[in-house]
């Protein structure tokens, strides 16, 4: 199982982690208020605090891994199709050579 998690490229680990720290916020959703208690609005009452923060920053750093890891993904699908259409119209292309007899 080591070697297929070897093999795996940046783009899958970055999912992983965009997955992972979206996941972990989710759980302090549920764990934690966002916002300051109280009646006095002078004192801070309704803003967000620490937990608030913290979710927030956490929020745009997996939606920018999310961001970053599709168009890197986006960008090497078509390098690939790019190089599938110059490899076919050169006539180099294994799939065009004969298969054999029908039988």
């Amino acid at each position: 199982m080591f070697k297929i998690v070897q093999g795996l490229g940046y783009l899958f680990w970055l999912k992983v982690a965009s997955f992972a720290i979206t996941s972990v916020l989710g759980i302090i959703a549920v764990l934690h208020d966002f916002k300051a208690k109280g009646d006095n609005q002078e004192k801070g009452a309704g803003h967000l605090n620490f937990w608030g923060k913290l979710t927030l920053a956490g929020l745009g750093v997996a939606a920018l891994i999310g961001a970053v890891s599709q168009v890197a993904e986006t960008t090497q699908q078509g390098r690939v199709a790019h190089a599938t259409i110059v490899i076919g119209k050169s006539g180099g292309c294994p799939l065009q050579a004969p298969l054999g007899r029908a039988r």
